[in-house]
């Protein structure tokens, strides 16, 4: 039965957080592997660590009700939240007069620039909203974590 919270048929949000951390987990290790491949440039070896980093940390939170270590990903997630804004407003601005992002664009070419920019738009806030879901997974794990701690110190 729905009891109107998304989040009630994922546990309070615990398998919810636990999966988004393997998420993060696994992405970090195929990025370590298309590094060693040669798939992607050598720097992106940072991106893999922060993502081991961050699943490995979520998946241990979650595991053993530690919730301050959800942190890493919550600021994770706000901040690339934060940048998928940006994006956001550059490919409005795109749309409406793309030589306000460069006067080196000829005319000829602005229909395409913003036909680029009306799709990226569409997809740009179907990434925002899977992250900010990805948040308040996150987040209504750190609250459901805090509450069974302050119940287990209270009895």
């Amino acid at each position: 039965m729905y009891s109107g919270n998304f989040f009630s048929y994922f546990q309070n949000g615990q398998t919810a957080a636990l999966k988004i951390g393997s998420l993060y987990l696994f992405e970090g290790l195929a990025t370590t592997f298309g590094v060693l491949k040669s798939k992607y440039p050598d720097y992106f070896i940072v991106v893999a660590i922060i993502y081991i980093v961050i699943g490995l940390t979520t998946v241990y939170a979650v595991t053993n009700n530690r919730p301050c270590f959800l942190f890493p990903l919550m600021v994770y997630s706000a901040l690339f939240i934060a940048a998928l804004f940006a994006l956001l407003l550059a490919a409005i601005v795109m749309v409406i007069d793309p030589q306000i992002i460069s006067k080196d664009i000829p005319s000829s070419e602005v229909s395409k620039f913003r036909l680029v920019g009306l799709i990226a738009c569409p997809v740009i806030v179907l990434v925002m909203l899977i992250k900010v879901w990805f948040f308040k997974a996150v987040n209504y794990c750190y609250k459901y974590i805090n509450r069974i701690k302050r119940d287990r110190t209270e009895a």
